[in-house]
């Protein structure tokens, strides 16, 4: 993968997010925790085009922010903890001639608990833990169950990169400090299992149809698409009193003279904007021209 620096960053920023990039392609056969959470068109296109790809370093620095925090924390853990250990589950799952191995680096294993360090936005929790979040930790419970360790708890330990002191004063729900710590639902281990050895097969049979030139799309929340469907407006008022997922069901109500039905054009904001292979991506064009029309 390929560092661009458009838009001129100093060269310190741009040797520190040069460091951050791996310099060989990702093997297939290797499935890291992010990767079970993530689509299998991104694993496959990375792995595919790894060598062409390019992303500028003004992309990495909210990473790079998170690796600074991330080392400094694990040089400070706890005494009787256990950081950054990598641990891998044998799937029993074969991808050509090789097994499917999933790789784990749990931040902190401590009293029986698992530690997540994560740099993100105040946004994020207001909404909620991260259903990606969850499936992330407990995939790293699971690592460590199979290694002989007891997990109990959950926990993500969050710094909120874009907290604002007015706020805090003034909205009820607002967090108090550029902190929160959350704990996370816990699955038994039997739950687990079946979530990495589903997404490991999901993983082998996109692979599969990809190198056959069959590529399945990602769904519309793995594109977070924002907007869509067909919204039920009131005149002189700015919000859409109701939105439907068809017209079929925005035609159903009956509307009064000041009522009008808008159609809501979709945002696919990570194909667009986030995603790492977007460059390569067969379906990018297509969505691209959806969103200009």
């Amino acid at each position: 993968m390929k560092i661009t620096n458009n838009h001129n960053l100093p060269e310190v920023f741009l040797k520190a997010a040069s460091a951050m990039v791996r310099q060989q392609a990702p093997r297939p056969e290797v499935l890291y925790a992010t990767d079970l959470v993530n689509p299998p068109l991104i694993k496959y296109l990375k792995f595919k085009h790894y060598d062409e790809l390019e992303v500028d370093a003004s992309e990495l620095l909210w990473a790079l922010l998170g690796t600074a925090i991330h080392n400094l924390l694990e040089g400070h853990a706890p005494d009787n903890s256990l950081t950054e250990e990598r641990l891998i589950f044998h799937t029993g799952v074969k991808l050509s001639d090789n097994e499917i191995l999933v790789v784990g680096r749990p931040d902190v294993y401590v009293n029986d608990e698992i530690h997540d360090y994560k740099v993100t936005s105040v946004y994020s929790f207001l909404l909620g833990e991260k259903e990606e979040w969850e499936k992330q930790l407990n995939v790293y419970a699971f690592l460590y169950g199979m290694a002989g360790f007891s997990v109990d708890k959950l926990r993500i330990f969050a710094i909120l990169r874009d907290w604002v002191k007015r706020k805090a004063e003034t909205e009820e729900d607002y967090p108090p400090i550029p902190f929160v710590q959350k704990e996370v639902p816990l699955w038994n281990m039997a739950q687990q299992k079946e979530f990495i050895l589903g997404e490991v097969i999901r993983w082998k049979e996109a692979f599969e149809a990809a190198e056959k030139g069959e590529f399945k799309e990602c769904s519309d929340k793995e594109k977070w698409v924002q907007g869509g469907g067909f919204a039920l407006y009131q005149k002189n008022r700015k919000r859409a009193i109701r939105v439907f997922e068809t017209l079929e069901q925005a035609n159903k109500i009956k509307l009064s003279q000041d009522q009008y039905i808008l159609e809501r054009p979709k945002t696919f904001t990570r194909c667009l904007y986030y995603c790492p292979v977007r460059a390569v991506c067969p379906f990018v064009p297509q969505l691209e021209k959806e969103e200009g029309e």
